[in-house]
């Protein structure tokens, strides 16, 4: 049996991680550990202990460090080389669309006002574009988790610290105060704002920050239910600017700070080819780069 056949057969006998391989095809790209963590959106760290766990899996080193240089062993171009065909068959499988386009189900989670006022309308569109597509959408504000496949993709507010994520930065989710345009002395509207369960938020904390002497008057757990009681002129309240652009008829009052969190959409590092996930990802993009980035 000639060495090609024997790499083979090794990368098919023994349990190997896809994510591995894929990192070992971008180091054997990039050259170095620190390009291939930026191009993963990894840690320089994690790649390194990516390749440790799949020499150990094979049974033969694959890297040489020398001076700080990278260099791979003829053994890991040959991994690397059968890394690549099986990516371009499963990556041809993925693209085979069915007729009546692409099937299956994507799950994906988001906080509850970008599941309602963003997500729900642009993903309905899509799926009517794709009648085999079915949808779960998540409005939790909870992490639930990728890698143990609780959710395919989600939108969240803090950058994960899975090595094995995705993680795209999106506009930020920016807030201010607002009240409806037709009260006559908004400043002096009660507040309203989240429950005491909640009080770790930023937005709770905004409160407690800038209004130390003024309780909310009412609390909710939802955001939806916050931005009625704004939009009905019995309140003010912290709400993201995307709410308040969506009907209008709210004012943003003068002089009070604003708020900023970030926004990021996060998948595995091992769907960057499914051609479903990817297809509901950039419609995703796209509708919270409409709804967060508008002026």
């Amino acid at each position: 049996m000639d060495q090609r056949k024997k790499m083979d057969s090794a990368v098919q006998k023994r349990s190997l991680s896809w994510d591995d391989l894929l990192t070992l095809s971008t180091l054997a790209r990039n050259g170095s550990y620190s390009a291939t963590a930026r191009a993963l959106g990894l840690t320089r760290v994690t790649v390194a202990r990516r390749m440790r766990r799949l020499e150990e899996a094979l049974g033969y080193p694959l890297v040489e460090e020398r001076q700080g240089a990278v260099n791979l062993t003829e053994a890991a171009r040959q991994v690397v080389a059968t890394a690549h065909e099986m990516n371009e068959l499963v990556a041809g499988l993925g693209q085979r669309a069915p007729v009546g386009g692409l099937a299956g189900l994507v799950r994906v989670t988001a906080p509850e006002g970008i599941s309602a006022f963003v997500l729900a309308p642009a993903l309905a569109q899509l799926q009517c574009e794709h009648p085999n597509l079915r949808i779960e959408l998540q409005a939790t504000s909870a992490v639930l988790s990728i890698s143990h496949k609780e959710a395919d993709l989600a939108v969240r507010l803090a950058r994960p610290e899975d090595g094995n994520l995705v993680a795209v930065s999106l506009a930020p989710l920016r807030y201010a105060m607002y009240a409806a345009s037709g009260v006559a002395e908004p400043a002096q509207l009660p507040l309203t704002g989240y429950d005491r369960a909640a009080g770790l938020l930023p937005e709770s904390h905004y409160l407690r920050t800038h209004y130390p002497d003024q309780e909310p008057a009412l609390r909710s757990n939802s955001l939806v239910a916050q931005y009625e009681s704004v939009r009905s002129g019995g309140a003010r309240g912290l709400l993201p600017d995307y709410l308040a652009r969506l009907h209008g008829g709210l004012l943003a009052l003068p002089g009070t700070p604003t708020l900023e969190k970030p926004v990021y959409l996060v998948f595995h590092g091992a769907q960057r080819e499914n051609a479903l996930i990817q297809l509901v990802r950039r419609r995703i993009e796209t509708a919270l780069e409409a709804a967060l980035g508008g002026a």
